[in-house]
């Protein structure tokens, strides 16, 4: 994804990485939050915010191609090994120290910097999940959470009963669509096999949503897999979230992150390959193993998956 810039300006450079961009992003707009980022300005040579896009433009290039490369490699078995996620790591964290002042230009509420978290997800998990289940769907989405029933009165109950669903949205979640029919109302439902929520930190406020948000998740699918990956932990450490529905924690910078940090924007250690490895590896095993087999328990004497 090189752009030959022999001969020209700023500008027709500029462009020719968002046509490349393009190029990628057009088969499924949706599964590139981050590149979005970048389509969604034109080069103005008195901006700030346009000149660190246009800046920053080849380097966001660089890292994608990095884990495409990779994805092109895996001819035969799709699933990423620890080798192919330090090398992506590698280049993830180049990318990060690229667009380190980013904060100068844009406000937390535009999820430039959260967004490369979301986009991750769906770069390290598309080629396997499209080579082992082609019909599974994934991305941000709206997932049941669950259903109830309302009616005006007992009459219209027992004749025409109706229905609404609960939905919560995800930043990124392995599911997969059902139709359910229910008296006379058809709708289709995203049922999540996991459902991920991406942070570039997290706070207790933000943990106990997250808590909420689990709960609801799986009472429409108590097998479904939920998790959070942040890069720092900014939650007080009295605070056990092993009490909560929430299945796992990964903080990939392995920090935690002070007030101090937050005000200055500082971020003090590099993602770990390891620990990014550690939650590919659990969200594979989880979508690979039995979802519901008591059979398969009771011959290894162990009823509750752990």
């Amino acid at each position: 994804m090189s752009s030959n810039k022999k001969n020209k300006t700023k500008k027709q450079e500029f462009d020719d990485y968002k046509k490349i961009l393009r190029g990628i992003i057009k088969t499924n707009s949706k599964i590139y939050p981050h590149a979005k980022k970048y389509l969604n300005y034109n080069y103005v040579r008195h901006s700030g915010k346009a000149k660190f896009i246009f800046n920053k433009i080849k380097d966001y290039n660089e890292y994608l191609d990095t884990i495409i490369n990779i994805e092109n490699l895996k001819k035969r078995n799709k699933k990423f090994n620890v080798n192919n996620l330090k090398q992506i790591t590698k280049g993830l964290n180049k990318y990060y120290t690229e667009i380190a002042d980013h904060a100068n230009h844009f406000k937390p509420q535009s999820k430039f910097r959260s967004s490369i978290l979301e986009e991750l997800m769906v770069l390290i998990f598309r080629s396997y999940l499209k080579y082992k289940y082609d019909k599974i769907d994934y991305g941000k989405i709206s997932c049941y959470s669950n259903l109830y029933f309302l009616s005006d009165n007992t009459i219209s109950f027992i004749n025409q009963p109706k229905y609404a669903v609960n939905l919560k949205e995800q930043d990124f979640a392995i599911f997969t669509s059902i139709n359910i029919k229910i008296g006379a109302k058809e709708r289709k439902i995203n049922v999540p096999l996991v459902a991920i929520e991406n942070k570039t930190f997290i706070d207790k406020t933000m943990f106990e949503s997250s808590v909420a948000t689990a709960y609801k998740i799986k009472q429409g699918n108590p097998y479904c897999l939920y998790i959070i990956v942040v890069e720092e932990y900014a939650i007080d450490e009295e605070v056990d979230p092993v009490f909560s529905d929430i299945d796992q924690i990964y903080v990939l910078r392995k920090s935690k992150r002070t007030k101090k940090k937050t005000q200055t924007n500082t971020i003090q250690n590099e993602i770990d390959h390891k620990v990014l490895h550690a939650f590919y590896k659990r969200v594979i095993q989880h979508l690979d193993g039995d979802i519901n087999s008591v059979k398969e328990r009771i011959k290894k004497g162990v009823i509750i998956s752990e």
